[in-house]
């Protein structure tokens, strides 16, 4: 009788211990799963954000979401050939790269690198507002601060 109590207590024992082992190999992979599925919604999270910015990046709206504020003196030190930004409606534009594709020429637009009121003014009085979108397809550095 004694071996077979010894016996039935040495199963249980065993038992309990496979069992044990299988909870916790079960816990880890519902873990695995978890942290898997949470990693996943982190990145796809992230992806989005890309996206989400990248349509930023494209669309008008950047300059609403990205708006750096720039000063008239800082505005100011752009005003050569080979750095030109100029504002328009409060906006600050680089128009470097396009100078040299102005159909009007370069020298209609380098005496304007730099300002604000007479570039617009000079713009407005040339194009109206019939090349706006010419500027705004360049690149947008920021408001300008009044």
């Amino acid at each position: 009788m004694k071996i077979s109590y010894i016996i039935i207590r040495v199963v249980l024992v065993f038992l309990i211990l496979i069992g044990g082992f299988f909870l916790m190999n079960s816990n880890n992979q519902k873990n695995k799963v978890v942290n898997n599925n949470e990693n996943k919604i982190r990145l796809e999270s992230s992806e989005s954000n890309v996206d989400n910015n990248q349509e930023n990046i494209n669309s008008e709206s950047t300059q609403t979401t990205l708006t750096n504020q720039i000063k008239l003196s800082e505005l100011s030190i752009h005003n050569k050939e080979s750095d030109c930004w100029i504002s328009y409606n409060n906006d600050v534009y680089d128009i470097t790269n396009y100078i040299g594709k102005h159909p009007g020429g370069k020298n209609k637009i380098i005496p304007y690198c730099g300002t604000a009121e007479d570039f617009e003014s000079a713009f407005t009085g040339k194009h109206e507002t019939s090349k706006v979108s010419i500027l705004e397809g360049l690149t947008y550095k920021g408001e300008l601060l009044n």
